[in-house]
């Protein structure tokens, strides 16, 4: 090993140092820094051919994406023609149609030449028309509805109807065309019966005349003319016909047919509610039929109180005094004839169940009857006939008839269990008609008791009165 201080190794060999120094730096100059240059050079070149690759790549892009939304705004513009196409506007927006297709091609013709944003422009332009055409659609629909009106109005139904169908090939629905259609169809035949019916009018045909507007009304319902000729026709039919109806039921008036005028003023008011003349007539045709329906039945009455028919008398009054409530002679009437068959009824009734006089309450009921029947002064016939059979029955409700007794000598006999009879084989005792009881007491033999009835008419009885022997 070298024994020597370091810095006097470092200055002996100083120059050795700076040599070798001076021969690296030379080599680095020569050799390594032309390879970093060309290296330099190289990475240059290479991004330029990369920079220029990708704008290419980035331009086809933009071109493809270009054609694809093209062709979509090429299919939009030729639906949104077609959709016009369906609508017919050829035939109301001819030039705005072929303007709008002449479109289309120049855009379809920048788009084969791959002028993308030219073609867009233009297929947005035909777009934008189109909406607008369709938006207008309603404006114009109108306004050709108007022009056909006009031109039917002119009496040009043939160019009416060229403009309906125009109208009605963009909107089917619309009824103001189909309307006018309908109109400029029948415009002749209308026109034609318009001339008949003003000539039926003429030589006064008026039945004629009316039925011929109602043909014209059913062909063309909103046909002005013929709605105010049916109007004013009517008004003057149904005058006349009124006129004459008047004049029939005056006629049946006089002729004392008061049912048949009536009839004929009842349809006047069919005709006419508010008609006055049939209405003043109706008023008098009913106090017409009043007077007449009370003057019969006030025949009926008379001779019903003739015959003392009660019932039937006080039916016919009841009538009479609902027609006329005022007559009060004839209220008076009613109340007598109600009375006279509640006499009757009373009459009748003791002379056909004349049993019940045995009776006290029922005997004083038919006294009052006859005291009723005997006040009576006029119309009595029949009633004196029935007072005369309730005057008997009264009579003999009163008349004793003989009851022959037979007993035993041994029994006691008592009649309604007061009466002491005493003991007998025979007896005969008077009874008015009624109700009794007779009684035996022996005291041999069981009690009896009898009930018997003595009846009005009857001329005599016989009741045996003995006890049975008792069993042992």
């Amino acid at each position: 090993m070298n024994n020597k201080h370091p810095a006097i190794f470092l200055h002996s060999d100083k120059k050795i140092f700076l040599f070798i120094g001076l021969v690296f730096l030379l080599v680095l100059v020569v050799f390594v820094l032309p390879l970093f240059i060309k290296t330099d050079k190289s990475e240059t070149t290479i991004d330029k051919k990369t920079l220029n690759l990708n704008s290419e790549l980035i331009l086809e892009r933009k071109i493809a994406n270009d054609r694809v939304a093209t062709q979509q705004f090429i299919r939009e513009a030729t639906e949104a023609l077609n959709e016009l196409k369906i609508m017919h506007i050829v035939r109301w927006e001819e030039k705005s149609y072929i303007a709008l297709t002449e479109e289309l091609k120049k855009a379809n013709s920048h788009y084969r030449q791959k002028q993308y944003a030219t073609a867009q422009i233009k297929l947005k332009s035909i777009q934008k028309k189109a909406t607008q055409l369709k938006k207008n659609l309603p404006t114009l629909i109108d306004n050709l509805v108007s022009q056909g009106n006009f031109l039917l109005k002119q009496g040009k139904a043939d160019e009416a109807l060229i403009v309906y169908d125009n109208v009605l090939a963009a909107d089917k629905n619309n009824k103001k065309a189909f309307i006018g259609r309908k109109k400029a169809l029948s415009f002749d035949t209308v026109t034609s019966l318009l001339k008949q019916a003003e000539s039926y009018e003429e030589i006064n045909d008026l039945q004629a005349a009316l039925k011929t507007y109602k043909r014209v009304n059913s062909l063309d319902p909103q046909e002005n003319i013929s709605k105010e000729k049916i109007l004013i026709l009517e008004k003057e039919l149904t005058e006349i016909k009124i006129s004459r109806l008047i004049s029939k039921g005056y006629a049946y008036l006089d002729e004392k047919k008061v049912s048949q005028a009536k009839n004929v003023f009842l349809e006047i008011q069919e005709y006419t509610p508010k008609n006055k003349i049939a209405a003043t007539m109706l008023r008098i045709i009913s106090q017409k039929e009043v007077d007449e329906e009370i003057n019969k039945e006030f025949i009926k009455f008379k001779k019903y109180k003739n015959l003392e028919l009660w019932e039937d008398a006080i039916k016919s009054l009841t009538i009479i005094l609902n027609l006329d409530s005022s007559l009060a002679s004839l209220k008076e009437e009613k109340q007598y004839a109600m009375k006279r068959k509640e006499i009757e009824t009373q009459l009748l009734f003791y002379t056909k169940n004349y049993g019940l006089l045995v009776s006290n309450r029922h005997k004083e009921q038919a006294k009052l009857v006859l005291s009723d029947s005997e006040k009576i002064k006029e119309n009595k016939k029949a009633l004196l006939q029935q007072t005369k059979v309730l005057k008997n029955l009264l009579f003999l409700s009163e008349k004793l008839i003989p009851v022959t007794l037979q007993s035993d000598n041994t029994t006691q006999v008592t009649l309604n269990k007061t009466i002491s009879l005493g003991k007998f084989s025979k007896k005969v005792i008077k009874l008015k008609p009624g109700s009794y009881v007779i009684s035996g007491d022996n005291p041999n033999c069981e009690n009896i008791n009898i009930n018997f009835d003595i009846k009005i008419k009857m001329n005599e009885d016989n009741i045996f009165v003995a006890c049975e022997a008792k069993n042992l």
